[in-house]
């Protein structure tokens, strides 16, 4: 399982999207827009990533989050 985790959290709690390895069988796990995952959930998960953010955007809801990933 991947966890995406929300804008906020640093660069040390997850690796950059791009730099995860695509697998054929996988689940992507997201939270709610305003607080995420739970912490069991994260726990629970093999790996969790960020979608880095630049510019005047402060974060992607949900939907475009699962786009981008």
């Amino acid at each position: 399982m991947l966890a995406a985790l929300p804008h906020g959290f640093k660069r040390e709690h997850g690796r950059r999207h791009a730099h995860v390895e695509r697998v054929e069988h996988a689940a992507l796990v997201l939270g709610t827009e305003a607080d995420g995952l739970t912490t069991a959930t994260r726990q629970a998960c093999d790996e969790t990533v960020i979608i880095p953010m630049r510019g005047v955007l402060d974060s992607l809801n949900v939907s475009v989050a699962a786009a981008v990933l």
